[in-house]
Order: C-alpha cells, then structure tokens, then sequence
C-alpha cells in the first residue's frame, strides 16, 4: 500500500524531498536553479527528472501507479507546445457566416487542466473563435476559482 496520498500537496513535496536527498545530483540541479530564481522552497523538475521520479516513487511503493502516471502526464502537458493539444481549426460561424479560426472547448480544458476532460455521451463540444477563448483564458487569469 503506497504511503504518500498525492491529493495533499505536502505530501507532494515530502516525495519530491524524498527524490532529491536519494539523487544528489538532482539535489545540487535544483539548489542551482533555486538560487538562479530567487526562489528558495521551490522544486523544479526536467521532464526527465518528473519521469525518474515517477519511477522511483512507484519503485519503492511511495505512489500509486496511477499518482505515477499522473506525474508524467502533467510535466508532460507542461513541457508540450500548446499547438500541440489545441489546434486551430477553421468553421464556418458569425453572421454572416464565415470562415473562422476556432479552438475546442475540451482542448482548452487538457491545455489549462492538465488532463483530458471527462465528457458524458452526447455532451456537446464547444467551439470557441480566437478572441472568444482569449476572453476566457483571461477570466480564468483573473479569477482562477471559477
């Protein structure tokens, strides 16, 4: 039974803790970039390293297989191109119609969620134009509890 529930973030950082005192190298990385930053109390992790610690965390039965999957899908989604999971495509809207830029609204979800929305059957998808999901990315900024 894995020891560290990762829904606490405390736990998080016990494990990223965990991870650096058994990698000193990682250890000496991270105080670099610590410094570099101006951000003592930080962690910072490569993909390289969130991958390693997956691994590792899951190896000595700290984590779940699914908390480990979880890790990498997360750095995974925050090192990628956006233009990789949202994608530009042109619909026919507006009145009157024509052909505009637009971003799906389930694509927006994985980019700013880091994971891929749950949608139930025949749930409709959205399609936003490109000055739509800028206003919504922005009251997202401004207020992120909504």
């Amino acid at each position: 039974m894995p020891y560290l529930d990762l829904t606490d973030p405390d736990n998080f950082d016990h494990l990223i803790q965990l991870f650096l005192a058994a990698h000193p190298a990682h250890w000496q990385t991270n105080d670099a970039i610590r410094v570099h930053k101006g951000m003592p109390g930080r962690y910072f992790l490569s993909m390289d390293m969130a991958r390693e610690l997956a691994a590792w965390g899951r190896g000595r039965h700290l984590i779940t297989r699914k908390d480990a999957a979880r890790i990498v899908e997360v750095v995974t989604n925050l090192f990628a191109d956006p233009a990789s999971i949202v994608s530009l495509t042109p619909r026919m809207l507006g009145i009157p119609p024509r052909l505009q830029p637009t971003v799906l609204g389930p694509e927006m979800f994985h980019w700013l969620h880091c994971q891929t929305p749950k949608l139930d059957a025949g749930e409709e998808v959205v399609a936003w134009t490109i000055p739509a999901a800028l206003q919504i990315l922005q009251s997202t900024v401004d207020d992120p509890e909504e």
